[in-house]
């Protein structure tokens, strides 16, 4: 009969993990937007804060994981393709991405190119690739970023 404590080891270690992430993240070195090259954004899963140029204020946290465990477009995907391409959107026309949807309701832009040329020139995003790391470990890390810096578009876990 098991005490839990193989359960209580794996979720020890996850938050552990999650608490490197997290530190890690907050040590990478943000870039401003107008400066990604697509070719420079890792292709694995992992976790990105934008944040506000003008002040370095937190934006958004976010994570990406991929539809499948094989999935290897993770941040290249979410940034390069999402954030940063007008033309992904949804049949309505309107921005698909969380990040996008706040940033178009924040600036009074369209979903489409202003948005997208909103965040080039007020925003920089830290990216941190964790290719070995699972989607529990991301989640809790991500929910340890929200609850620690408050960004201003993250909304789960806010009062309304």
């Amino acid at each position: 009969m098991s005490d839990g404590s193989d359960g209580n080891a794996a979720v020890n270690d996850a938050v552990a993990r999650a608490k490197v992430i997290s530190s890690g993240l907050l040590q990478a070195v943000p870039v401003p937007a107008s400066w990604i090259r697509p070719d420079a954004v890792p292709r694995v899963p992992g976790i990105y804060l934008w944040r506000f140029l003008a002040n370095g204020k937190p934006a958004y946290v976010g994570i990406t994981c991929g539809r499948t465990a094989s999935s290897r477009r993770g941040l290249y995907k979410r940034i390069v393709k999402e954030h940063l391409r007008a033309g992904y959107l949804n049949p309505d026309k309107s921005a698909k991405s969380v990040f996008r949807r706040a940033v178009v309701e924040y600036a009074n832009v369209d979903p489409g190119d202003g948005a997208v040329s909103f965040i080039r020139a007020h925003f920089s995003v830290a990216l941190l690739g964790c290719p070995n790391d699972g989607r529990a470990v991301l989640d809790a890390a991500e929910a340890m970023l929200i609850a620690d810096l408050d960004p201003k578009f993250n909304t789960a876990g806010k009062a309304t």
